[in-house]
């Protein structure tokens, strides 16, 4: 019985959390709130730094960190490996990020990764961190399997070279791959033993308003998402014969309407919505016939109108 619970525990940890949304119409109903608490509350699924807090906290003294966590949003850029550390608590020094796909062969990975580890040993009283990165993970098993195959060979000759000199050697190293929301898709790279299996579906924080903990979500229709957010006007009831002539005598453009109320139970910010979707939206419209720089400054014409009229807080 132990064994099945951490089984169940283990298999919680690499879930995507639509899963456990989409628990109660399963045959596991029965068991859908308990592990909606393990999954939300006992394990930490919000953001990565969240997810290392916790992992690093159940290590044992001396013990190392090797992770790998699968998830569905954009890979970490510099300025989000610099706040991964700043939250840690490391100095920017000690943690690098690296993506797999920059590498043209094995040796060319191997030597940065070696390089990164010598270091180590001149600043041997501060703890590392080296996160891997890998684009569509579920087209590169073989390239994942590889590098996590040198990592530990890597990471193995150090330790040996630590101890012979009596220096502390601590190095924690985390895989994070992207996967694809593509449905009955498969990735099958995930990790036991030595390494940690954990699936983060946004790595960095929600923020609110922006980007809302599922936790808020669960249970409402889309339309109710953005009828909480959408400003409300209010109009009068019965307008009186004098209000109606002055509205005939407003001048084209003008506004009919008391201020904006703006709900407190909002759960989306609809024009930071909008600002994320602008580029990815504008870039699927073509213009026939037009050269291609043309067509290209048309496109960054329509990105900086758009932003321009959502960044406008009296539009």
């Amino acid at each position: 019985e132990c064994v099945l619970e951490r089984a169940k525990f283990l298999l919680m940890q690499m879930c995507p959390p639509d899963a456990l949304a989409r628990l109660t119409h399963t045959p596991l109903s029965r068991e859908a709130k308990l592990c909606w608490k393990v999954y939300f509350e006992d394990q930490q699924h919000a953001s990565l730094v969240h997810c290392l807090q916790a992992q690093r906290e159940t290590l044992l003294q001396g013990e190392d960190l090797c992770l790998q966590v699968t998830t569905h949003s954009r890979l970490l850029s510099r300025q989000d490996v610099e706040f991964v550390a700043d939250a840690l608590g490391f100095d920017r020094q000690n943690i690098n990020g690296i993506l797999l796909q920059q590498f043209h062969t094995e040796q060319q990975f191997r030597r940065s990764v070696h390089e990164f580890i010598q270091v180590e040993f001149i600043y041997a009283d501060d703890n590392k961190m080296l996160l891997v990165q890998c684009d569509g993970g579920d087209k590169h098993g073989d390239l994942l399997a590889c590098a996590r195959h040198r990592l530990r060979e890597e990471r193995e000759e150090a330790i040996e070279i630590a101890t012979r000199k009596g220096i502390r050697f601590q190095l924690d190293i985390v895989f994070i791959v992207q996967l694809p929301r593509t449905p009955g898709g498969c990735f099958e790279g995930v990790q036991g033993g030595l390494w940690r299996s954990v699936h983060i579906d946004e790595l960095r924080p929600p923020t609110t308003l922006e980007c809302p903990p599922v936790t808020t979500l669960v249970g409402k229709k889309m339309s109710e998402l953005f009828e909480s957010s959408v400003p409300k006007r209010d109009m009068p009831e019965t307008p009186s014969e004098e209000s109606r002539m002055e509205l005939n005598e407003m001048p084209q453009g003008g506004s009919f309407t008391k201020p904006v109320v703006v709900s407190e139970s909002a759960l989306l910010n609809i024009r930071q919505l909008f600002l994320g979707c602008i580029q990815a939206a504008v870039s699927r419209l073509l213009d026939r016939e037009v050269p291609f720089d043309e067509a290209a400054e048309r496109t960054r014409a329509r990105i900086d109108q758009l932003q321009g009229l959502l960044l406008d807080q009296e539009n």
